[in-house]
């Protein structure tokens, strides 16, 4: 039986007007962010969409089965027939968000563990300084259950208006065998390699929930961030 989601924009529901065979998600590793593309028709051009807007896909009926969360960044409107219009969107995982946001502090002597807690708290706005229309991470969730310690003394890091994504980046390349990322519940992790497995499976029996059937399987290298 096919998935049935739940599409949320800025936490309004919007799978009814969601084209079902027209939605994708793309989940990468080693960098490159997630990404989700979806066609949305307006027949009576009452819905208004916004860059910016957060976006929710789930399991229709299993709202804790989140399948992904990030940020609409694009929206292309095209009208047809002079009544209605359809929106044509892109989303990118909550990774976008720690790349807009600035650190301007100095550690010595922390472990990677504190850093990064340190650094995506909810203490965060003091620490980066941030001003009106900056990037606010107070609700990413950062404990010390998922960003475990790789390194325990960095010794000296300054960092000078550099985005959260690059400090994460920077704390990887130092432990050398560990990998980050961010949930689609805005959960940040840090572990070492091989320690987390994917959140779907492709297999030769697939319930479309869990498990997907594989069609053109292939393996794409991007050095792109």
């Amino acid at each position: 039986m096919p998935l049935k989601i739940r599409l949320l924009i800025d936490s309004v529901e919007r799978q009814a007007n969601l084209r079902d065979k027209e939605w994708l998600i793309e989940q990468n590793a080693h960098g490159k962010l997630d990404h989700a593309t979806f066609t949305i028709d307006d027949p009576t051009k009452a819905i208004s969409l916004a860059r910016g807007k957060n976006v929710i896909i789930e399991n229709f009926d299993d709202a804790n089965d989140r399948k992904f969360g990030g940020v609409l960044t694009e929206v292309t409107s095209r009208s047809w027939g002079g009544i209605g219009r359809t929106f044509s969107c892109k989303s990118l995982d909550w990774t976008f968000l720690l790349d807009r946001a600035l650190i301007n502090k100095t550690f010595r002597g922390k472990s990677d563990q504190f850093i990064i807690t340190d650094t995506v708290s909810g203490i965060f706005p003091t620490l980066a300084n941030i001003g009106p229309g900056e990037t606010d991470l107070t609700d990413f969730i950062v404990n010390t259950t998922n960003v475990l310690e790789g390194n325990s003394n960095t010794q000296y890091l300054q960092f000078k208006r550099v985005s959260v994504r690059d400090i994460l980046d920077n704390l990887r390349d130092i432990s050398k065998n560990f990998v980050w990322y961010v949930d689609p519940k805005k959960t940040v992790i840090y572990k070492p390699f091989g320690s987390e497995s994917h959140s779907f499976h492709l297999s030769d029996a697939p319930d479309d929930v869990a498990s997907f059937a594989y069609l053109d399987l292939m393996r794409t290298i991007d050095i792109t961030k």
